[in-house]
Formats: C-alpha cells, structure tokens, sequence
C-alpha cells in the first residue's frame, strides 16, 4: 500500500524484515563482484580504445576514446563535434585485424544533426584507408582480406543504431531502455549524445530539477559503460563532467571531406594532390576546404 506521495505506508518493524530477506543476497552480489585494484588496472590497460583518426586526440586521450569510461566532447557550434561523433561510430566498426573493435555503435541524435551522407562518406574513407593498409601489410594479409569481404560502407552504417529524440522526457526513457537493447545487440561498444543537455537547457527553467536530471542520466550512463564494458561519449556545449585522471589539454584537428584528421595528415595529403595534379589546371585544396567548413558550421 502506498500513500498519496508515492511512499510505501509500512512500519518500521516490517521495514526491517524486508530488508533482512534482500540483505543475503545483496552480500552475496557484493562480494562476488569484488575485483582488486591489480585488475582494474590490467583491464584498463588491456582495453583498446576507439581511435579518431587524429594522432593528437588520440594521444589526448591515452590511445583513443577509452572503454568502460564517459569521455566528453564539448565545444561552441561548428567546431566539429558531430563530425568527430560520426567518425567514432564509424570507426568503433573497424575490424580487429587492423587494431579496431568490430564493434557497433549507437547514436542519440538529440538536435537532429545527424546526416546519414555524411556518415556515408566517413565510413568509405575508412574503408579505403583499411583496404591501403592491407595491401602495404603482407604479413596478415589473409586474416585482413578475411575481414574486408564484409566490411563495406552498407555494412558500416547498419552498424550504426540511429534514435531521434525530441524532449528530455524521450532521451531518459531511451537510457533507461538501453540495457535491454545493448543485451539484444552484444556487439555495441560505443554509445554517443549528440548532444546531451540540449534539451534540458531548452526546455527546463528549473536550474535544480536540470541538475539532478542531469546527474542522473550521468549516473545511469557511467554503468553501463563500466558493466558492459563500452565506451560512452556525450556532446555538450560545455564542460559537464570533470575527468580525475586526464588534465585540461587543447590539440590541433582538421574536419576534411574523409572525416576527422590531424593537421600535419592533411597537409601531406594536400600535398600529394598538388604533386598529382600539378601546378596548373588542378583542384585548389583550400577552396575545397572552405566550402566543406562552410557546410559543416
């Protein structure tokens, strides 16, 4: 029986009983789940993380975006945060014979900037860049031609699971549905918020009822990134979580047509081009990428 404001009407003594009965078990779960701090350690160490395709971030981040943690991106618009979602849901899928996860991702698209073009072209300059790296690599060359017979751009984007949600009331329902569906689908390893205070900025005047919303959701993402062992990356406009390890650090990047890359990449990949085309008559690279930072912000 419960009263009018939701509170179960029992006494004390009935309290306790109940929670004699669940004390055992709760124990029981406690102890058995018990790990030492030496294989913490040696799991986090032995996890590969997701990389970016930008040799910065990826150092930023200790190796790529790590699993069984919540790494934030955060910036102003048109700085390339979708962008890098995108690449991290494409780049999670790349197989395991060339470093990768061969994982699958799943994306929240809370402002609706998802562009499944964009996420199209993304995913075959990965497998561009996977098919070169198979033809310099002889040494494995038959397990990595093993993994490219399926590793397509169709395959790539069926990997990743697309959720539109149009209020926070939707965005906390998904989380709260989430562990029911990454136990259907074992091969998420990335779950991305692009972005995840936006609505509770838009919609709630209430600063103490957004907070507690917003740890929260927080909360509920950080166990299922340590319980099944995925990474999670939300977007924000502004720093939300504070991380206890990493230290503040800014890096140079660069958003091309292929995705995220460093800035040194792309200049030598401009440079080939020029090499290619020759000095008159070819493709100006810095107009194409002007035209490409124009469509992106």
């Amino acid at each position: 029986m419960t009263t009018k404001d939701g509170e179960l009407s029992i006494t004390t003594e009935e309290a306790l009983e109940v929670l004699a009965t669940i004390s055992p078990s709760i124990q029981r779960a406690s102890v058995n789940s018990a790990l030492s701090a030496f294989e913490l350690l040696k799991r986090e160490n032995d996890s590969p993380g997701i990389m970016t395709f930008c040799e910065e971030v990826d150092d930023m981040l200790g190796g790529g975006v790590p699993l069984a943690k919540i790494t934030e991106f955060c910036g102003s618009p048109g700085v390339g945060k979708t962008q890098l979602s995108i690449q991290l849901a494409v780049n999670v899928q790349i197989p395991e014979a060339f470093g990768g996860l061969q994982g699958e991702a799943v994306f929240i698209d809370t402002e609706g900037s998802f562009i499944p073009q964009r996420a199209a072209d993304i995913a075959q300059a990965v497998e561009d860049h996977c098919r070169r790296v198979a033809s310099i690599q002889k040494t494995e060359l038959e397990d990595q031609s093993a993994c490219l017979k399926d590793f397509s751009v169709e395959k790539i984007l069926s990997g990743i699971h697309y959720f539109r949600c149009h209020n926070y009331t939707e965005l906390l329902a998904l989380v709260n549905l989430l562990p029911q569906f990454i136990k259907d689908h074992e091969k998420i390893k990335l779950i991305i918020i692009d972005s995840i205070a936006f609505h509770f900025r838009h919609d709630l005047d209430d600063m103490a009822l957004r907070t507690r919303l917003l740890n929260g959701l927080a909360q509920s993402l950080i166990k299922m990134a340590t319980m099944y062992r995925l990474a999670v990356s939300p977007i924000s406009f502004a720093t939300l979580y504070k991380s206890p390890s990493k230290k503040e650090m800014t890096v140079p990047y660069q958003v091309t047509i292929a995705g995220i890359r460093s800035m040194e990449q792309e200049q030598n990949e401009t440079s080939t081009k020029n090499d290619a085309s020759g000095s008159s008559g070819g493709v100006n690279p810095r107009k194409r990428r002007r035209a490409q930072s124009q469509e992106n912000g």
